[in-house]
């Protein structure tokens, strides 16, 4: 609301460090009950230049990984497609791995893009984080998934646990702990009603009620909990789909703007050299400039002297 913060002749910040209270230092999270700071967050990450730029179509910057993340943190599950498909089309080239992507001669960043869009989608499908830094994590599952994507998965989460979970049909079927410290379980409801608390192996069942579910835990032990009104859980497989070349996609976001990508090498494609690009991180070459000309200005000042 300042308008411009940028230093004249320079272009920083490069990255939406707006977004750092939120993805990295947790100073807010889901479960913080603050209505204001709620309002505050989401208009916050909505507002980050980077950000904005990117899902815009307009431009495009190096160090997009916070606010994707972000915004799965502060419980934007709809908007994940959008947010995935913009910021990691941003990052090009692609590679023929469509893994690593982003190099460059002066710092190797090529994962960087993979890592945001894997740890984004883990905090949509998993959040374990405290109302306030230093108390006691509790456990959310899909906090920020789109209801239309069905997902399972085996998530390591704080406080010793494994977490396991299904969602179908924008319903998460059940949740299953497994505690690895012997730690007491806190665990958002995903759930309108009673629960039923069941030790896998054992023969004892419990009720649970309430929009946090606490219970003891012993080390080794597992433990699934179910919407009381459920039937029976049934067994079932889930696998890949076999691809045998490229997955492209294509992509409009909200703005209108169509963004593509490939991913995978085709099997008939042949090997070929991937030297480093430089085309990336600009914040890293306009360092390196400056390193270079202040290099030059040493020596020409020492043989004039």
């Amino acid at each position: 609301h300042r308008g411009n913060i940028n230093v004249p002749g320079d272009d920083f910040p490069y990255e939406d460090i707006w977004a750092h209270p939120i993805e990295t230092f947790e100073a807010w999270t889901l479960e913080a009950n603050e209505a204001d700071e709620n309002r505050i967050v989401q208009r916050l990450i909505e507002l980050c230049p980077n950000h904005v730029k990117v899902m815009t179509g307009r431009h495009w910057r190096p160090s997009l990984v916070r606010t994707p993340i972000a915004f799965a943190m502060a419980g934007r599950g709809e908007e994940l497609p959008a947010l995935l498909a913009a910021h990691y089309s941003a990052y090009r080239p692609h590679l023929a791995n469509g893994l690593s992507c982003f190099e460059q001669g002066i710092q190797a960043l090529g994962l960087e893009p993979s890592g945001m869009a894997t740890l984004t989608i883990q905090h949509g499908l998993m959040q374990s984080v405290s109302p306030r830094p230093g108390e006691p994590e509790i456990i959310r599952v899909f906090p920020a998934w789109p209801q239309e994507w069905d997902a399972s998965f085996s998530l390591l989460a704080r406080g010793g646990f494994l977490v396991t979970s299904s969602m179908k049909n924008g319903a998460v079927e059940f949740v299953e702990i497994d505690s690895r410290l012997g730690e007491e379980c806190r665990l958002r409801s995903p759930w309108d009603g009673p629960c039923q608390l069941t030790e896998i192996g054992g023969v004892e069942c419990e009720t649970l009620d309430g929009e946090l579910l606490l219970f003891a835990t012993v080390a080794g032990r597992r433990y699934r909990v179910t919407p009381e009104s459920k039937p029976e859980l049934q067994a079932r497989t889930i696998a890949p789909e076999p691809s045998f070349g490229p997955i492209s996609y294509s992509f409009t976001l909200p703005s209108g703007v169509t963004v593509k990508g490939q991913i995978s090498r085709g099997r008939n494609e042949p090997a070929r050299g991937l030297a480093a690009y430089e085309t990336g991180n600009r914040r890293m070459r306009i360092e390196q400039k400056r390193i270079e000309q202040k290099a030059v200005g040493v020596d020409s000042r020492r043989n004039s002297t």
